[in-house]
């Protein structure tokens, strides 16, 4: 799945020539990605002491981030992130399942310092809620919310438009339990 939505991704940038303005005041941008690597799952196998008998899976990050430009070089906007990582073990009769599920809702911002052609850098950051849940899911009374609820994010990426209204995009910066994202955005 992930090879075809690359594939239809390159594809679309190869063979369409656009002249699309990138960024300017009140654009509406909204986009939906997906993380690429999750810690939490590098987290939770590094925590586990016989890492041979462990398996991690995850869901997501997703992410979905909502942009409007009020000044001709800053847009602001919001950024939801969830991703959820299982583990399990089992040697000798001894089964161990935990779950950890990671969200986030950030208000942030973003200085868009220059455009080149359907090029559009950005450079910002963010604060808001996170909510982390850890689950045991063999003991209910091993649940456990993780203190404070303040989050904060910078982030560093960079849209290109490949149709006047539809653009992919990279990103560096925590959203949901990754540490860099891609997907597309739409343009109103």
């Amino acid at each position: 799945m992930k090879k075809v939505f690359a594939i239809s991704i390159l594809m679309v940038v190869f063979f369409n020539a656009s002249t699309a303005q990138t960024f300017q005041k009140k654009d509406v941008h909204i986009s939906i990605g997906y993380g690429i690597g999750n810690v939490w799952k590098m987290y939770l196998k590094d925590a586990f002491s016989f890492p041979q008998y462990y398996t991690v899976r995850s869901t997501g990050p997703f992410c979905v981030l909502v942009d409007y430009a009020f000044h001709k070089k800053i847009s602001a906007g919001i950024a939801a992130g969830y991703s959820e990582t299982r583990g399990s073990a089992e040697y000798n009769g001894f089964l161990f399942k935990e779950r950890l599920n990671a969200f986030s809702i950030l208000a942030r911002a973003n200085y868009h310092p220059f455009t080149i052609k359907n090029f559009d850098p950005y450079i910002g950051g963010g604060i808001g809620y996170y909510h982390f849940k850890y689950i045991n899911e063999l003991d209910s009374s091993a649940t456990h919310k993780v203190p404070g609820n303040l989050g904060y994010s910078a982030q560093l990426g960079a849209r290109y438009h490949i149709t006047p209204k539809l653009a992919v995009y990279a990103e560096l910066g925590y959203i949901g339990g990754s540490l860099a994202q891609t997907g597309l955005t739409i343009k109103f």
